[in-house]
């Protein structure tokens, strides 16, 4: 595989489907106002050359990076990301694993 092609992590960005820059430690709030923990990271696509996902980390720390698809974003404000769903539907977000590095 091309390096080029392969998903990055990314600490922050332009997101272009959003419109918006997502940044580390902004808060991601769901459709029932329930503050569910922050952006810790985004997803680069390198072979789409964009932000496919962003990484959930909830506080406390659960070792578990939820994937949240960009398409579950409502929008984007100063210090929070905003998705259509409830706080009861995250579990069903997959888990990020990296990716094998061979």
């Amino acid at each position: 595989m091309n390096t080029m092609d392969a998903v990055k992590v990314m600490v922050s960005g332009q997101v272009a489907q959003l419109g918006e820059r997502v940044e580390r430690g902004m808060a991601v709030m769901c459709s029932d106002g329930v503050r569910v923990g922050m952006v810790a990271a985004l997803l680069w696509d390198g072979a789409a050359h964009c932000v496919t996902d962003l990484l959930l980390c909830q506080l406390p720390t659960t070792a578990v990076y939820r994937q949240i698809p960009l398409a579950l974003v409502e929008r984007v404000a100063e210090t929070a990301v905003y998705l259509t769903i409830p706080a009861a539907n995250l579990p069903q977000l997959p888990a990020y694993e990296p990716p094998d590095p061979t």
